[in-house]
């Protein structure tokens, strides 16, 4: 809140890429693990909105950018298998139907070796199977530029491909938001987050956002009060 009072009153002509999301917050489940045979994209109780008893741990977190290695033991997490998918669940209550925008995403590219799986097909959020769910319905991704490229799961260190220079696209901080309608009442998000590989950078963010006068995106406190 500190951060963004400054930006608001001492930078309002200068370029500041800092937007509030410390206040929001998730209900996350799991991780689950799945077998050899099964897809990333493999639904689980959460997903299935299973009736039946579901002994996998739920914990309360805060924040608009989650880090999974931050928040999990690492004795679950460290080994080759990379075979967990983790469940993120948050309400937004809305006193009308609107649309509003979201600067949402998986992993994202590691800035010093250009790692990462890369984009995903068009109509989708993550290569890794990620999906987000709006009241139920699965929220379309966008239409990319480069759909799968930029696919490098091993540092670009001493390769051509290290001095490829980065696109908007491949940062959700740096493309156009999500629109995402609400009903009026409550809604729920519902977030699968797969780990594919060892060294994937296990992530998911979801900023609401708003744009101010100075045309400049910035927190929408409006919905998550």
């Amino acid at each position: 809140m500190r951060l963004a009072s400054h930006r608001d009153r001492f930078f309002t002509g200068e370029p500041f890429p800092y937007v509030r999301f410390g206040n929001i917050e998730w209900e996350m489940t799991g991780p689950y693990y799945r077998s050899n045979q099964q897809e990333p994209a493999t639904a689980f109780a959460p997903e299935r909105n299973d009736e039946g008893i579901d002994t996998v741990k739920v914990r309360k977190i805060t924040g608009g950018v989650v880090r999974m290695e931050g928040l999990l033991d690492r004795s679950i997490i460290t080994g080759g298998h990379a075979n967990e998918t983790v469940y993120l669940k948050m309400y937004i209550n809305s006193s009308a139907a609107k649309t509003i925008h979201v600067m949402t995403g998986f992993e994202a590219a590691v800035r010093s070796n250009r790692r990462s799986a890369g984009i995903p097909a068009n109509g989708r959020w993550d290569v890794n199977g990620g999906a987000i769910f709006v009241n139920g319905k699965e929220l379309p991704g966008p239409q990319w530029q480069h759909p799968g490229g930029y696919r490098y799961l091993k540092p670009t260190w001493e390769t051509p491909a290290n001095e490829i220079p980065f696109t908007d696209e491949e940062f959700y901080w740096s493309r156009p938001p999500a629109t995402i309608k609400l009903k009026k009442g409550s809604n729920t998000i519902l977030v699968r987050v797969p780990r594919t590989y060892p060294d994937q950078a296990w992530m998911f963010a979801f900023v609401p956002v708003r744009m101010n006068a100075a045309g400049r995106w910035v927190e929408d406190g409006s919905v998550l009060k």
